[in-house]
C-alpha cells in the first residue's frame, strides 16, 4: 500500500505511519509531498490513495483533489475537522473525494477507510 498525504498536520502523519507499518508491515509506504510545491500531486503516479487533508492553510486542497482527479484515477480520501464548516467536506466531495474522515480519527477506523477507498477486501487473516 503506497499512500500520498498532502497534510502538514504531524499527528497526522505519524498516525499514517503506524497504520501504514500495522497493516502492511512489509509493503507500506507514505509520501509526504512539499505541499506548497505546484507540481506536489505529479508526484502520486504509483500510489494506491491520496489523503488530503482540507484544512490546509498555504494551498487550496480542493485544487488538489481537482487536480488530482483530473490527472489520475486514484482514489482520494479527504481528510476533514470535524469542527469545521461541513461546507468544506461537500466541495471535497464535489471536487472528487471519494470519501471523507473526520479528525481526531482512531487508527483503526483510518485503516478500514484506507482499504474501503482504495478498494482492498479486508480479511481475518490481513
Amino acid at each position: 500500500m503506497k499512500v500520498w498525504a498532502a497534510t502538514r498536520d504531524s499527528q497526522v502523519i505519524d498516525l499514517l505511519n503506524t497504520a501504514i507499518r500495522m497493516r502492511w508491515p512489509n509493503s507500506g509506504s507514505l509520501i509526504v509531498p512539499d505541499i506548497s510545491d505546484q507540481e506536489a500531486p505529479s508526484q502520486i503516479k504509483g500510489c494506491d490513495l491520496a489523503i488530503v487533508d482540507t484544512c490546509l492553510d498555504i494551498v487550496d486542497a480542493n485544487e488538489i483533489i481537482h487536480q488530482i482527479r483530473r490527472d489520475s484515477e486514484v482514489p482520494v480520501l479527504a481528510l476533514s475537522n470535524s469542527k469545521g464548516d461541513q461546507g468544506v467536506t461537500a466541495r471535497a466531495l464535489a471536487n472528487g473525494a471519494d470519501d471523507y474522515i473526520f479528525k481526531p480519527v482512531e487508527i483503526i477506523e483510518l485503516i478500514f477507510h484506507i482499504e474501503a477507498v482504495a478498494g482492498i477486501k479486508h480479511s481475518a487473516r490481513g
